[in-house]
């Protein structure tokens, strides 16, 4: 129940003339209704000289306990639909999260709000960029982010990059933390956040300078849309001249001297049909290569040939094989041909030596 603020006040200190003039009836000039009037009210009020006191006991009425029931209805109602608008418009504002999926970043290099002031922004010339309200710290992409660290601002700050991680979620394919390293003892700070990124799904990337960030991010945002075959290694297109040299290649000839030929005689079948001195005059074929170019293309290609080859190579191994056989046998018998010769060779000696021994003997008989 709301109490009248008036009960509690005090009347303020009055003269003796003025409690006497406030105590004695209207003057005659006023209209008789009026008079009238007063003298009624003065009755009602019980002889009561001051505000407060005339109106002390309307608290105690039913029309003003009514009034007071109606107002604080009210005052409750307005609170409760004041907080039901608050309530709505929480739910119907976009958050951060729910912010970058309306954003167009193949357009622009999107930054977030809380990296103004930051020194790379200076080196971003050659991509236009944006602020706007996002959860990561750079959009280069549809599917490509960002999360911006200094080194100095880990050590003070460790558990940053958790908290950052964690709004992030699970959105964006590529998720890189741009680490700027400007501490000179940073091997530890370094290690904790490879393993960190490790962990979450993030690819880090170091710079070393403000200058190379920026770098980093304007590659990014140029490169959204395109392939990897900027950084391919580049195939050559003819296919024609994929064959030719993979036909010449078969004769020794390597990809610089096929071109040499091709320049030079222009096709394949006049290369087939150019004698060995016509093929010398190219520069690089020496006479090795020449022999084997004319006969990869004059050779035939027939079977009885290859039959021939064949049967001339098993013949050959099988001579070879018939003499590792006779010398194996020969010295399983243990025979050798120098041991014949020397056994005669003895002989011959033994027989000189009694024919030398008969004629000493005949010469002292004598």
């Amino acid at each position: 129940m709301i109490k009248n603020p008036y009960a509690k006040r005090k009347p303020p200190p009055q003269s003796s003339s003025e409690t006497s003039q406030a105590a004695k009836p209207s003057s005659s000039t006023h209209p008789p209704s009026i008079v009238r009037h007063h003298n009624n009210t003065a009755s009602t009020t019980h002889g009561a000289t001051t505000f407060s006191q005339a109106f002390e006991a309307v608290e105690d009425t039913i029309h003003y306990q009514n009034q007071c029931t109606e107002i604080s209805a009210q005052q409750q109602q307005q609170h409760t639909e004041r907080a039901q608008q608050r309530a709505l418009e929480q739910e119907s504002a976009l958050t951060d999260r729910d912010h970058h999926v309306f954003l167009q970043p193949q357009l622009r290099l999107c930054v977030s709000t809380r990296q103004r002031g930051n020194g790379i922004l200076q080196h971003i010339r050659n991509v236009p960029y944006s602020f706007e309200t996002m959860v990561p710290d750079y959009i280069m992409g549809t599917q490509r982010c960002a999360l911006f660290l200094s080194c100095k601002y880990h050590s003070l700050h460790p558990t940053y990059i958790e908290h950052r991680t964690a709004e992030l979620k699970q959105d964006f394919a590529l998720r890189v933390l741009l680490v700027l390293v400007d501490d000179n003892d940073a091997s530890k700070t370094l290690n904790f956040l490879n393993v960190f990124c490790a962990r979450q799904r993030l690819t880090m990337i170091l710079a070393w300078s403000e200058e190379e960030a920026a770098r980093y991010l304007e590659t990014f945002q140029a490169m959204d849309g395109k392939d990897a075959s900027l950084i391919q290694k580049r195939k050559d297109t003819n296919a024609f001249g994929d064959q030719v040299a993979d036909f010449l290649s078969k004769a020794s000839v390597n990809k610089t001297d096929a071109a040499q030929l091709m320049a030079q005689f222009s096709n394949v079948r006049a290369i087939g049909q150019a004698s060995m001195d016509e093929l010398a005059t190219v520069s690089g074929m020496g006479h090795v290569k020449v022999k084997r170019l004319w006969d990869a293309f004059h050779k035939p290609f027939s079977s009885e040939a290859a039959a021939k080859r064949r049967r001339a190579l098993l013949e050959s191994s099988s001579a070879a094989e018939g003499e590792e056989a006779a010398v194996n046998t020969e010295e399983s018998t243990g025979k050798n041909p120098e041991d014949d010769d020397g056994m005669d060779a003895g002989n011959n000696a033994v027989e000189d030596v009694s024919d030398a021994g008969e004629n000493d003997e005949s010469n002292h008989e004598s």
